[in-house]
């Protein structure tokens, strides 16, 4: 599919294999497919994305114990962020729940199907795996795009639900999501059918076209974890790598791992990741010392295209996790802030 699209679009700057999956890098320009996400609208082709319907009559009562979302509550035409967790209260795998009339969707990440068709034939619960792919648009200008090369009409929808749809005389799944805090909706259907879409966009529109690389950097700026969950490699416990996200504290209900997450993980939690901003790089590994004493060390550290600034990613003892410290790292001082490190404009669109 990956391949078809990139004889469509002419040649993209860069592939790359994530986690076994072939993804677009760059599109056009690094820093070019960022501003577009930021300024305008992004386009990217999530080939590395799997959808399985799930089906029977005790669907909802199963899927709502495997998932820290409740199932139970959602109306049609809703989705969530979830997760799959083990007993151990440790993340299994990272999903969207989709809820449909008479059954449920659920989108994986490639690298997460063999333990998703595991976990679901384990719980005896009856699934197909569909051939079917996605379209994901993000940026302040994604609602206008969308109206006037797409011939949708989406602004009002409610964020986390979707709709059954026709794009450009196919029919498709408009879902309204998004990841990097822009307006984001992605576009599901058959494989053959988007490839479709995608051949009738293209190559007008290859300058709204970007790379997995752009959208990564966009996450950074906002906190937002990866799509690989890359942190869990730093530790296991969600409470400590700010992974919490996709759990919903006041869901009332038991699930696969609820107690040992609340109770164990939450207690063990003794360090915590945090951001903070300087105008020079800093060295992955290096030491965070506050008064003479090593209270952590870098995790991460990257240029932020929108701030001009390198942001760094600090793994330190919890009871240093606040913002407005300052701590010393290679004779450098930086300074600690909360996210998001900026601000994205879909926020004061007025949508």
């Amino acid at each position: 599919m990956l391949d078809r699209i990139d004889s469509l679009f002419g040649g993209f700057s860069e592939m790359k294999d994530v986690r076994g999956a072939k993804v677009v890098a760059i599109a056009n320009d690094k820093q070019d497919d960022y501003k577009s996400i930021r300024e305008n609208v992004g386009v990217l082709p999530m080939t590395f994305t799997t959808y399985y319907k799930i089906f029977g009559d005790d669907a909802e009562e199963k899927l709502d114990y495997l998932l820290t979302k409740s199932v139970q509550y959602l109306n049609y035409g809703q989705n969530r962020l979830c997760y799959m967790l083990q007993e151990s209260g440790e993340v299994e795998a990272f999903i969207t729940i989709y809820k449909n009339d008479e059954s449920f969707m659920i989108e994986a990440f490639n690298w997460d199907c063999e333990t998703i068709e595991k976990v679901l034939g384990q719980n005896d619960i009856s699934f197909e795996k569909l051939d079917y792919s996605c379209i994901l648009l993000e940026g302040v200008n994604t609602i206008n795009f969308m109206a006037d090369a797409m011939e949708l009409t989406v602004d009002y929808f409610v964020y986390q639900s979707h709709v059954d749809s026709d794009c450009l005389g196919k029919d498709v799944i408009i879902a309204r999501t998004g990841y990097t805090a822009e307006f984001g909706y992605k576009i599901i259907g058959l494989s053959s059918d988007i490839e479709a879409i995608w051949a009738k966009i293209l190559p007008e529109h290859k300058d709204k076209v970007v790379g997995y690389d752009a959208f990564e950097m966009c996450f950074y700026e906002v906190k937002q974890p990866s799509w690989e969950l890359s942190y869990l490699s730093l530790s296991p416990n969600v409470f400590e790598i700010d992974y919490q996200w996709f759990v919903d504290f006041k869901k009332d209900t038991d699930y696969v791992g609820k107690d040992n997450l609340f109770n164990a993980k939450f207690e063990s939690a003794s360090k915590r990741l945090i951001g903070a901003l300087s105008d020079a790089e800093i060295a992955i590994g290096s030491e965070v010392v506050l008064e003479g004493e090593i209270i952590g060390k870098v995790v991460d550290s990257r240029l932020s295209y929108g701030l001009n600034k390198y942001i760094h990613m600090l793994f330190v003892e919890k009871e240093y996790n606040h913002a407005n410290v300052t701590f010393n790292i290679d004779n450098q001082e930086v300074q600690t802030m909360s996210a998001p490190y900026i601000f994205p404009d879909s926020w004061y669109a007025g949508r």
